[in-house]
């Protein structure tokens, strides 16, 4: 390389100060072969001391906790000794015991059933075992090492999502105070809320290679969710978000009749029923205590029906949305909860239904919304998709509040353009709808027909909507699946020439009446003046 870089010509006289061509690149080849020569694993004196001390303070701990020493509950302390969260203790206690028995059947040794139960692994870890994991797999790593080597078992270098969910389910269940059925509905809801965080298309099939987990800081995170800190993969774990979640849950619950508790498990109790109760002689039906309402709800499931309802009564999902939803993100989930009409949700799977609704425009949401949309389930995002759900929101918003929206072929040349694909269809995709319009070609009213214009034929990928910016995400989702969409499609010249129209806020507000008007006295050219009935 050295010998492929030109001299400096000598008419040109190289200025005070300056470094000439060869020197620069003879730097950049020395910072090169320094960084690929160098280990990823940091083997400085203090990580070797800190490994030491770490090691000492793990085998007084041993000696200390006596016959209690090796069990899950003994490993908390452990893991915040080793710069990890407490709730990697389970993960943690069942690494050792697991690494423990695949070495002694590697080694030919006759106690190596003895690691394993029939019920799973023992009940307890010895130090020696410990120790041996911990050479192998703890002692020159940091901390996001540790926990990605703990993780990932015996063979595997990647790991799974289910298993950085498991975590946020663990660390919710140390932080509540209820009784077990509680905890465990609790600990799934929070693992639907990491898990939504890292991927919108749910735990399967995803995992997470050495660089990829290093890149989430998965430890970081849960370090700093156990201190009262929460961001990243654990920012709705944060106490008025998880609690939103639940209590929208609740109210999908508790204002529909189709709400039913779960076939089998749950913990759940059917408050309100009628029991009898023998006084002598005398038989008399009371009302039977009713359990606790978290415990209840959390462990209820919601019909299809009944997620119709809610979404009706506050604007959301049209009702071709939700069965999208079910379709694509509740019909398959492990499991297996029924199809059609049978389909039910659990509170998981509305904790990320709800959490794409609050904030579409992270990426997670745009996985999670893109899925829905695809009704033809090739994996693009076509008109002819966008369509199917647009038709129904025009068709809902004329005959319960008078709204015209805007015709299908200018919000989709919209979400083309935020898309950045304009380029593609030649002259812009703007003056193709023009075009199309001028000449007389069919236009795609709220109804949902496709016209045949140059715009028609583009299709959209997962990776296009993720490249559009937060508004254009945010504007996808809710011009074609929110019936409440901030009056993002609204046709104002369409709605003046049908006169007044009752539009409904934000939810929970009254329903107002406005009054269009375009003249220059308003509050802006084009904007709308509400007035309220009366």
């Amino acid at each position: 390389i050295s010998a492929s870089v030109p001299a400096s010509p000598a008419s040109k006289p190289a200025k005070p100060g300056a470094v000439s061509p060869r020197a620069a690149l003879s730097v950049k080849l020395r910072a090169l072969k320094a960084a690929a020569t160098a280990s990823p694993i940091p083997t400085g004196p203090s990580q070797k001391q800190r490994a030491g001390m770490e090691t000492a303070a793990v085998r007084k701990m041993f000696v200390r906790y006596g016959a209690k020493a090796g069990t899950v509950d003994f490993f908390k302390p452990v893991a915040t000794l080793c710069g990890m969260p407490a709730c990697a203790a389970p993960a943690l206690h069942g690494a050792v015991l697991a690494f423990e028995a695949a070495r002694a059947r590697r080694a030919g040794e006759e106690g190596a059933g003895e690691v394993v139960k029939a019920g799973g692994l023992q009940e307890r870890a010895t130090y020696e075992q410990f120790i041996r994991f911990w050479e192998a797999r703890m002692n020159s790593v940091d901390a996001e090492g540790r926990l990605f080597n703990i993780l990932r078992g015996n063979s595997n270098k990647w790991v799974d999502m289910v298993d950085i969910a498991e975590l946020a389910a663990v660390h919710q269940k140390m932080g509540s105070r209820g009784s077990e059925p509680l905890d465990t509905t609790l600990g799934q809801l929070a693992s639907a809320c990491v898990s939504f965080r890292l991927s919108g298309r749910g735990c399967k099939h995803k995992r997470f290679s050495e660089s990829r987990f290093r890149s989430i800081k998965a430890c970081a995170t849960l370090l700093g969710a156990e201190a009262g800190i929460f961001d990243g993969i654990a920012f709705n774990l944060r106490p008025d978000r998880f609690r939103s979640v639940q209590e929208m849950f609740l109210a999908a619950v508790e204002t529909t009749s189709s709400a039913k508790p779960p076939a089998s498990g749950g913990g759940g109790g059917g408050g309100g029923a009628v029991i009898q109760v023998f006084d002598d002689t005398v038989v008399q039906d009371v009302a039977a205590p009713p359990s606790p309402p978290w415990t209840r709800s959390l462990s209820s499931s919601i019909s299809r029906a009944a997620l119709r309802e809610f979404c009706a009564s506050r604007k959301l999902l049209l009702p071709r949305g939700v069965d999208a939803v079910f379709a694509s993100h509740v019909a398959h989930a492990p499991g297996g909860r029924g199809d059609g009409d049978d389909a039910v949700m659990l509170a998981p799977d509305f904790a990320r239904l709800w959490l794409a609704i609050t904030d579409p425009s992270l990426p997670s949401s745009v996985e999670y919304w893109f899925t829905v949309l695809d009704h033809d389930m090739d994996g693009l995002l076509s008109s002819s998709d966008a369509a199917h759900f647009y038709g129904e929101k025009a068709r809902v918003l004329e005959q319960s509040t008078g709204v015209l929206v805007c015709d299908f072929e200018s919000v989709w040349v919209g979400i083309l353009d935020l898309a950045g694909v304009g380029t593609r269809v030649g002259a812009g995709l703007h003056a193709a709808s023009t075009f199309c319009a001028s000449s007389g070609a069919k236009r795609c009213p709220g109804s949902g027909s496709v016209s045949s214009g140059s715009w028609c034929g583009v299709r959209l990928g997962m990776a296009q909507v993720r490249a559009m910016n937060k508004a254009g995400r945010k504007f996808l989702c809710e011009a074609i699946l929110l019936e409440d969409d901030n009056n993002a499609v609204i046709d104002i010249r369409r709605t003046i020439g049908s006169g007044e129209a009752n539009i409904v806020g934000s939810v929970g507000e009254p329903t107002i009446k406005v009054m269009v008007g375009t003249g220059r006295d308003g509050p802006e050219k084009g904007a709308l003046r509400p007035r309220r009935a009366g």
